[in-house]
């Protein structure tokens, strides 16, 4: 994982990038620098309809890796949808669905926060 400079313009935001594998990535952070992600945007995975069910698939592995340890209303938002079912969203779409939590927003990209989860 190769850390960014901070940037000047947003001093309190720390970006992370991988060119290996995202969830692998993902599952080397620190967790103390997950329980502080106010947006966590998911695009690692090349989107084609060839490939749609195994891109969808590949964020909710990147989602499931770091979500005990996201905060509560972190942001997450996921880019390449196409419709309800066409994009690197579905299954993520389908399990805040299955939560109850309907998009924050809803277009090209999609995002939801994170809700109070009881334990």
């Amino acid at each position: 994982i190769r850390r960014p400079p901070r940037s000047t313009l947003f001093p309190y935001t720390t970006l992370f990038r991988s060119c290996d594998d995202s969830v692998g990535a993902l599952s080397r952070l620190p967790k103390n620098t997950i329980e502080k992600t106010k947006l966590l945007y998911l695009d690692s995975f090349d989107w084609s309809m060839e490939q749609n069910l195994d891109s969808a698939f590949h964020h909710f592995k990147e989602l499931a890796t770091v979500w005990d340890s996201l905060p509560q209303d972190c942001l997450i938002v996921i880019d390449d949808r196409h419709s309800d079912f066409l994009g690197k969203h579905a299954a993520v779409a389908a399990f805040f669905a299955n939560l109850g939590i309907e998009p924050v927003f809803c277009d090209y990209q999609i995002g939801w926060k994170k809700p109070l989860m009881r334990k």
